[in-house]
């Protein structure tokens, strides 16, 4: 037996009564979701305001960094604080205005022709006087290397012991020394371009930490950004391409990143991530429109960041991107985690060698920042 069309009717509308309820509820449900999660986001991420400590270092002062410790010189005295604005010791020097290096191992203090060593807890371990004009130095836990130039204009690198007493000195011919220093257990490297090549030549030189050649790697044709130097392989971020080879120069892989400038790197012993900002032109101007992040054996990540932003950085497994007024997080696939205000606008921002904190700076006064 058939229905009757009247009572067909009355069913296709009961039908429809149904279907639009049910659309109702769903939305309504989706909605709720929704305001439950962005209330989980301002509760737990959204704009706070980044709690700030005083530093003594101020902004006309000469600074370097480590993990724990800021060292700064000032009228002809080094100083070594915490991040938390705490003074752990000073010193003084034989000279002032003096340059700083500091690693986790020790710090130096140098000039044009004086490199003063001292160790962590500021003892002076050593006072060397050269004849030429010290470049730049860099130190480990035994040796320290000066970068020196003759009245001539001719470079070497001179390597001196703990006691400051010169053990080496290596020159390198018609080489510029764009690059050097202490990586893992106390090798050493150096980083040059040729001088009498119409193409770019760089050479990567290792030695290990008896100052042993261990390699001699030479890539032709672009020019050597930044070098990473991991336990069985180093990784070249080049102006054309991220190179990875081994410590003979045999390439194991390569990602194209031409037009690209680097910025920062996370390096583990399972991941090497890189953050590049845009090159080329747009690399003079004020701020940082986009960020590409490399993870190798990974997609990339492309981020539109925040505008007039004015630092990018890498933390661990997050993004930073900061302006005069905020930081904003993201995770490594370009999600945004959150956003945090500053107590102030800042003037400048400074990166150290401690991930989780940056320098923010306001007229002449410096404070450290953690970062979330």
């Amino acid at each position: 037996m058939f229905p009757s069309p009247a009572k067909g009717k009355r069913n296709r509308k009961r039908r429809k009564k149904t279907k639009s309820i049910n659309a109702y509820i769903i939305a309504a449900v989706a909605a709720i979701i929704a305001l439950i999660c962005l209330l989980i986001i301002l509760i737990s991420g959204g704009e706070k305001v980044l709690k700030a400590v005083p530093q003594l270092v101020a902004d006309g002062d000469t600074k370097a960094t480590t993990q724990n410790d800021i060292y700064f010189e000032r009228d002809g005295v080094l100083y070594c604080t915490d991040y938390s604005g705490n003074q752990k010791w000073h010193v003084e020097l034989q000279s002032a205005d003096m340059k700083l290096f500091a690693s986790e191992d020790s710090v130096i203090a140098y000039n044009a022709v004086l490199v003063q060593v001292f160790n962590r807890s500021g003892e002076n371990t050593s006072n060397t006087q050269f004849h030429g004009t010290v470049k730049r130095v860099c130190g480990s836990d035994k040796y320290t290397a000066a970068l020196v130039e003759d009245a001539s204009g001719t470079s070497r690198i001179v390597l001196l012991d703990k006691q400051g007493k010169e053990i080496r000195s290596e020159s390198f011919e018609k080489q510029f020394i764009l690059d050097f220093g202490f990586f893992a257990q106390g090798s050493f490297f150096v980083h040059t371009l040729a001088t009498d090549s119409l193409v770019p030549i760089s050479r990567i030189i290792t030695y290990n930490s008896d100052l042993n050649s261990t390699g001699n790697i030479r890539i032709d044709s672009q020019l050597v950004q930044h070098i990473e130097f991991k336990e069985s392989e180093i990784i070249a971020v080049c102006t054309n391409h991220i190179i990875v080879m081994d410590y003979l120069g045999n390439k194991k892989s390569e990602k194209l990143i031409y037009g690209w400038k680097y910025k920062d790197s996370f390096i583990s012993s399972n991941k090497s991530i890189f953050l590049f900002v845009q090159g080329g032109e747009t690399a003079s101007q004020d701020f940082i429109h986009t960020a590409r992040i490399c993870e190798l054996g990974n997609k990339d990540v492309y981020l539109q960041l925040p505008a007039k932003t004015i630092e990018v950085s890498l933390g661990r497994e997050k993004i930073y991107a900061f302006t005069e007024n905020l930081v904003r997080v993201y995770n490594l696939s370009g999600g945004i985690i959150s956003e945090h205000m500053f107590s102030q606008e800042v003037d400048k921002i400074t990166l150290v060698n401690n991930k989780q904190i940056i320098l923010t700076t306001v007229g002449m006064e410096t404070e450290a920042v953690k970062l979330p």
